[in-house]
């Protein structure tokens, strides 16, 4: 039997939600979870790695619903991308896989995000926490700063193609599984070059906050 878009949404979900219970039994919470520092470390990285999975899976959403709201007149596209990429995180972080398929439940809060658009100054780093990863925060900063086909276009034009085809940027997100397929690689090259792209994007980033 196949594994569904929404039963890997579902999976990972689980994962975010195990690595969050891990983290606070490490942080000295209750929790009846009984586990060895090194397998609640193990669930605590396997939870991060699903968010960000699971984020990235979504941009292209977010863009979407940007762009709608641009030619609706809404406000600027980087704005309003900005917007939308915070709604995606808190609603990753606030999603319950029990009450039903995570796409609805993310195009909400970025809707609403985004119609309630409060065109304020640039978010910095310290100020709001768009993904745990450092990569996907400098990633996220530069789409915001620079625009994400800007940063794409800097990069190796393989680095480019994979982030293009995992985040939906021209189209619909693909697994890297998928993009494997597609382009003759392994998963574990495509891991590598998603990797890399990404650390591309947050030194574009932080060239343009030194400039």
């Amino acid at each position: 039997m196949s594994i569904t878009h929404n039963d890997h949404e579902t999976v990972l979900a689980k994962r975010i939600e195990a690595g969050l219970i891990a983290q606070e039994v490490l942080d000295g919470g209750h929790c009846s979870l009984q586990a060895s520092p090194q397998e609640l470390q193990i669930l605590v990285d396997e939870g991060r790695q699903a968010k960000e999975e699971l984020i990235l899976a979504h941009l292209g959403l977010v863009r979407v619903i940007a762009a709608e709201a641009v030619r609706r007149g809404s406000g600027s596209m980087a704005d309003l991308f900005q917007e939308g990429c915070l709604a995606l995180h808190h609603a990753v972080m606030k999603y319950d896989w029990r009450k039903g398929g995570f796409g609805p439940y993310a195009g909400m809060w970025i809707r609403s995000a985004v119609r309630n658009n409060r065109s304020r100054p640039w978010v910095t780093l310290d100020q709001v926490e768009i993904v745990d990863m450092s990569v996907e925060q400098g990633m996220e900063q530069a789409v915001v700063h620079e625009g994400l086909t800007r940063v794409l276009n800097l990069m190796d034009p393989r680095q480019s193609q994979v982030l293009r085809l995992r985040t939906g940027w021209e189209g619909r997100p693909r697994t890297r599984k998928t993009i494997a397929t597609e382009l003759g690689l392994t998963i574990a090259q495509v891991r590598h070059l998603e990797k890399q792209g990404l650390e591309t994007a947050r030194f574009h980033w932080e060239q343009a906050q030194a400039a």
